[in-house]
């Protein structure tokens, strides 16, 4: 069954937000789909005075144009039909940018190992702009620029290919389904339905008989999505419990077998451990110089006060190695070091210092 644009929304917000429309993440995107600043202005619910782009940082400090009755971020955080409404305009708008930039002459190729169509532009421009949809594009996936989080705008392009938004971009659908069976002449569909049947039935017959062996193309798309994996751990991504089961799932699903299952995430694993030793290893925080590593759980437990003091240091962190948990930590710790953890301990001056996890020392 095709995959239609409610279907896209709804995969896009499970790995945005989990599909919270109250959340506001620490760097200031906002409710279900994670709209920043320049997004609402596309969409036609804000508006701020800006010299540059780099002026839409999502300090909320415009104003709201008070479409849908939203005048403020906690009206929009409040109000599900504005942001769905939002985020349909704004995909609009993408598509829009998407065009004119020529982005549309490509659907139908191959790039970096991915079928461009419509709805993976969009799921790469939501993700880290147009401009480096384009990039990509032009660059036969050379260049591949991550978001904040060190997603590489090819995962999204890949991840949401294949959905039917033509009511988005006004062009016939190119959706999975319908590229390979809406055109065929009817006589040929029931040929090919026919013949698919027989296949079933013969491959029945030899299931019984004997366990499935696994195909070429099985262990290739298996392959695809540990290298999927891998580059996401290797660009410093927390993937959320939702995102990774999904990723596993699918690779497990196109086996159907629950040994690949545990193999894939097996391996998983370890390249997440592998990845994560060398990653850390003689880590430095860019904006302060020290060895320190926050953790997820560190930053939840810090007051409005104390987050602000570590803002530019948490920042900096997340945009070069990433925010691990405190369990990822420790299986690192355990995989052949790369980090320690520090006990809390009182400086000489009486002055307390809570535990916390640090690069090894060189």
């Amino acid at each position: 069954m095709t995959k239609n644009f409610d279907d896209f929304l709804m995969d896009l917000a499970l790995s945005e937000s989990g599909n919270n429309y109250e959340i506001t993440n620490k760097q200031g995107f906002l409710g279900k789909y994670q709209m920043g600043e320049m997004a609402l202005v596309d969409a036609g619910y804000y508006k701020k005075k800006v010299k540059n782009l780099s002026e839409y940082n999502n300090d909320w400090t415009g104003s709201f144009t008070g479409k849908d009755g939203v005048y403020s971020v906690k009206d929009f955080l409040n109000n599900q039909t504005a942001q769905e409404n939002a985020q349909i305009a704004y995909k609009k708008a993408q598509w829009g940018y998407l065009k004119n930039l020529g982005a549309h002459k490509y659907l139908g190729e191959t790039i970096a190992g991915i079928k461009i169509t419509q709805s993976g532009l969009l799921g790469g421009a939501h993700l880290g702009g147009q401009g480096r949809v384009d990039e990509f594009l032009r660059s036969g996936g050379k260049i591949d620029k991550k978001d904040g989080n060190g997603v590489p705008v090819s995962h999204y392009i890949r991840k949401f290919a294949g959905y039917d938004v033509s009511n988005i971009t006004g062009l016939p659908s190119d959706s999975d389904e319908s590229s390979s069976n809406s055109h065929k002449p009817e006589s040929k569909q029931k040929k090919d339905e026919q013949q698919k049947e027989s296949v079933k039935s013969e491959k029945g017959k030899q299931e019984i008989k004997q366990e499935p062996e696994r195909s070429k193309d099985n262990k290739n798309d298996i392959s695809s999505e540990l290298a999927l994996l891998a580059a996401e751990l290797a660009g410093g991504v927390a993937l959320s419990p939702a995102m990774m089961f999904s990723n596993l799932i699918r690779a497990a699903a196109k086996n159907k077998n629950n040994k690949i299952f545990e193999d894939i995430f097996e391996r998983h694993l370890r390249l997440k451990n592998e990845a994560g030793v060398e990653k850390y290893k003689n880590y430095k925080n860019p904006e302060t110089g020290e060895n320190k590593i926050y953790t997820k759980e560190a930053i939840n437990k810090m007051s409005d006060s104390e987050y602000q003091k570590h803002k530019k240091a948490i920042t900096a962190q997340k945009l070069r190695i990433g925010i691990p948990s405190h369990k990822e930590m420790e299986n690192i710790s355990k995989s052949g070091g790369g980090v320690v953890f520090v006990n809390d301990y009182t400086r000489s001056d009486g002055t307390h210092v809570g535990s916390y996890w640090r690069s090894a020392p060189h």
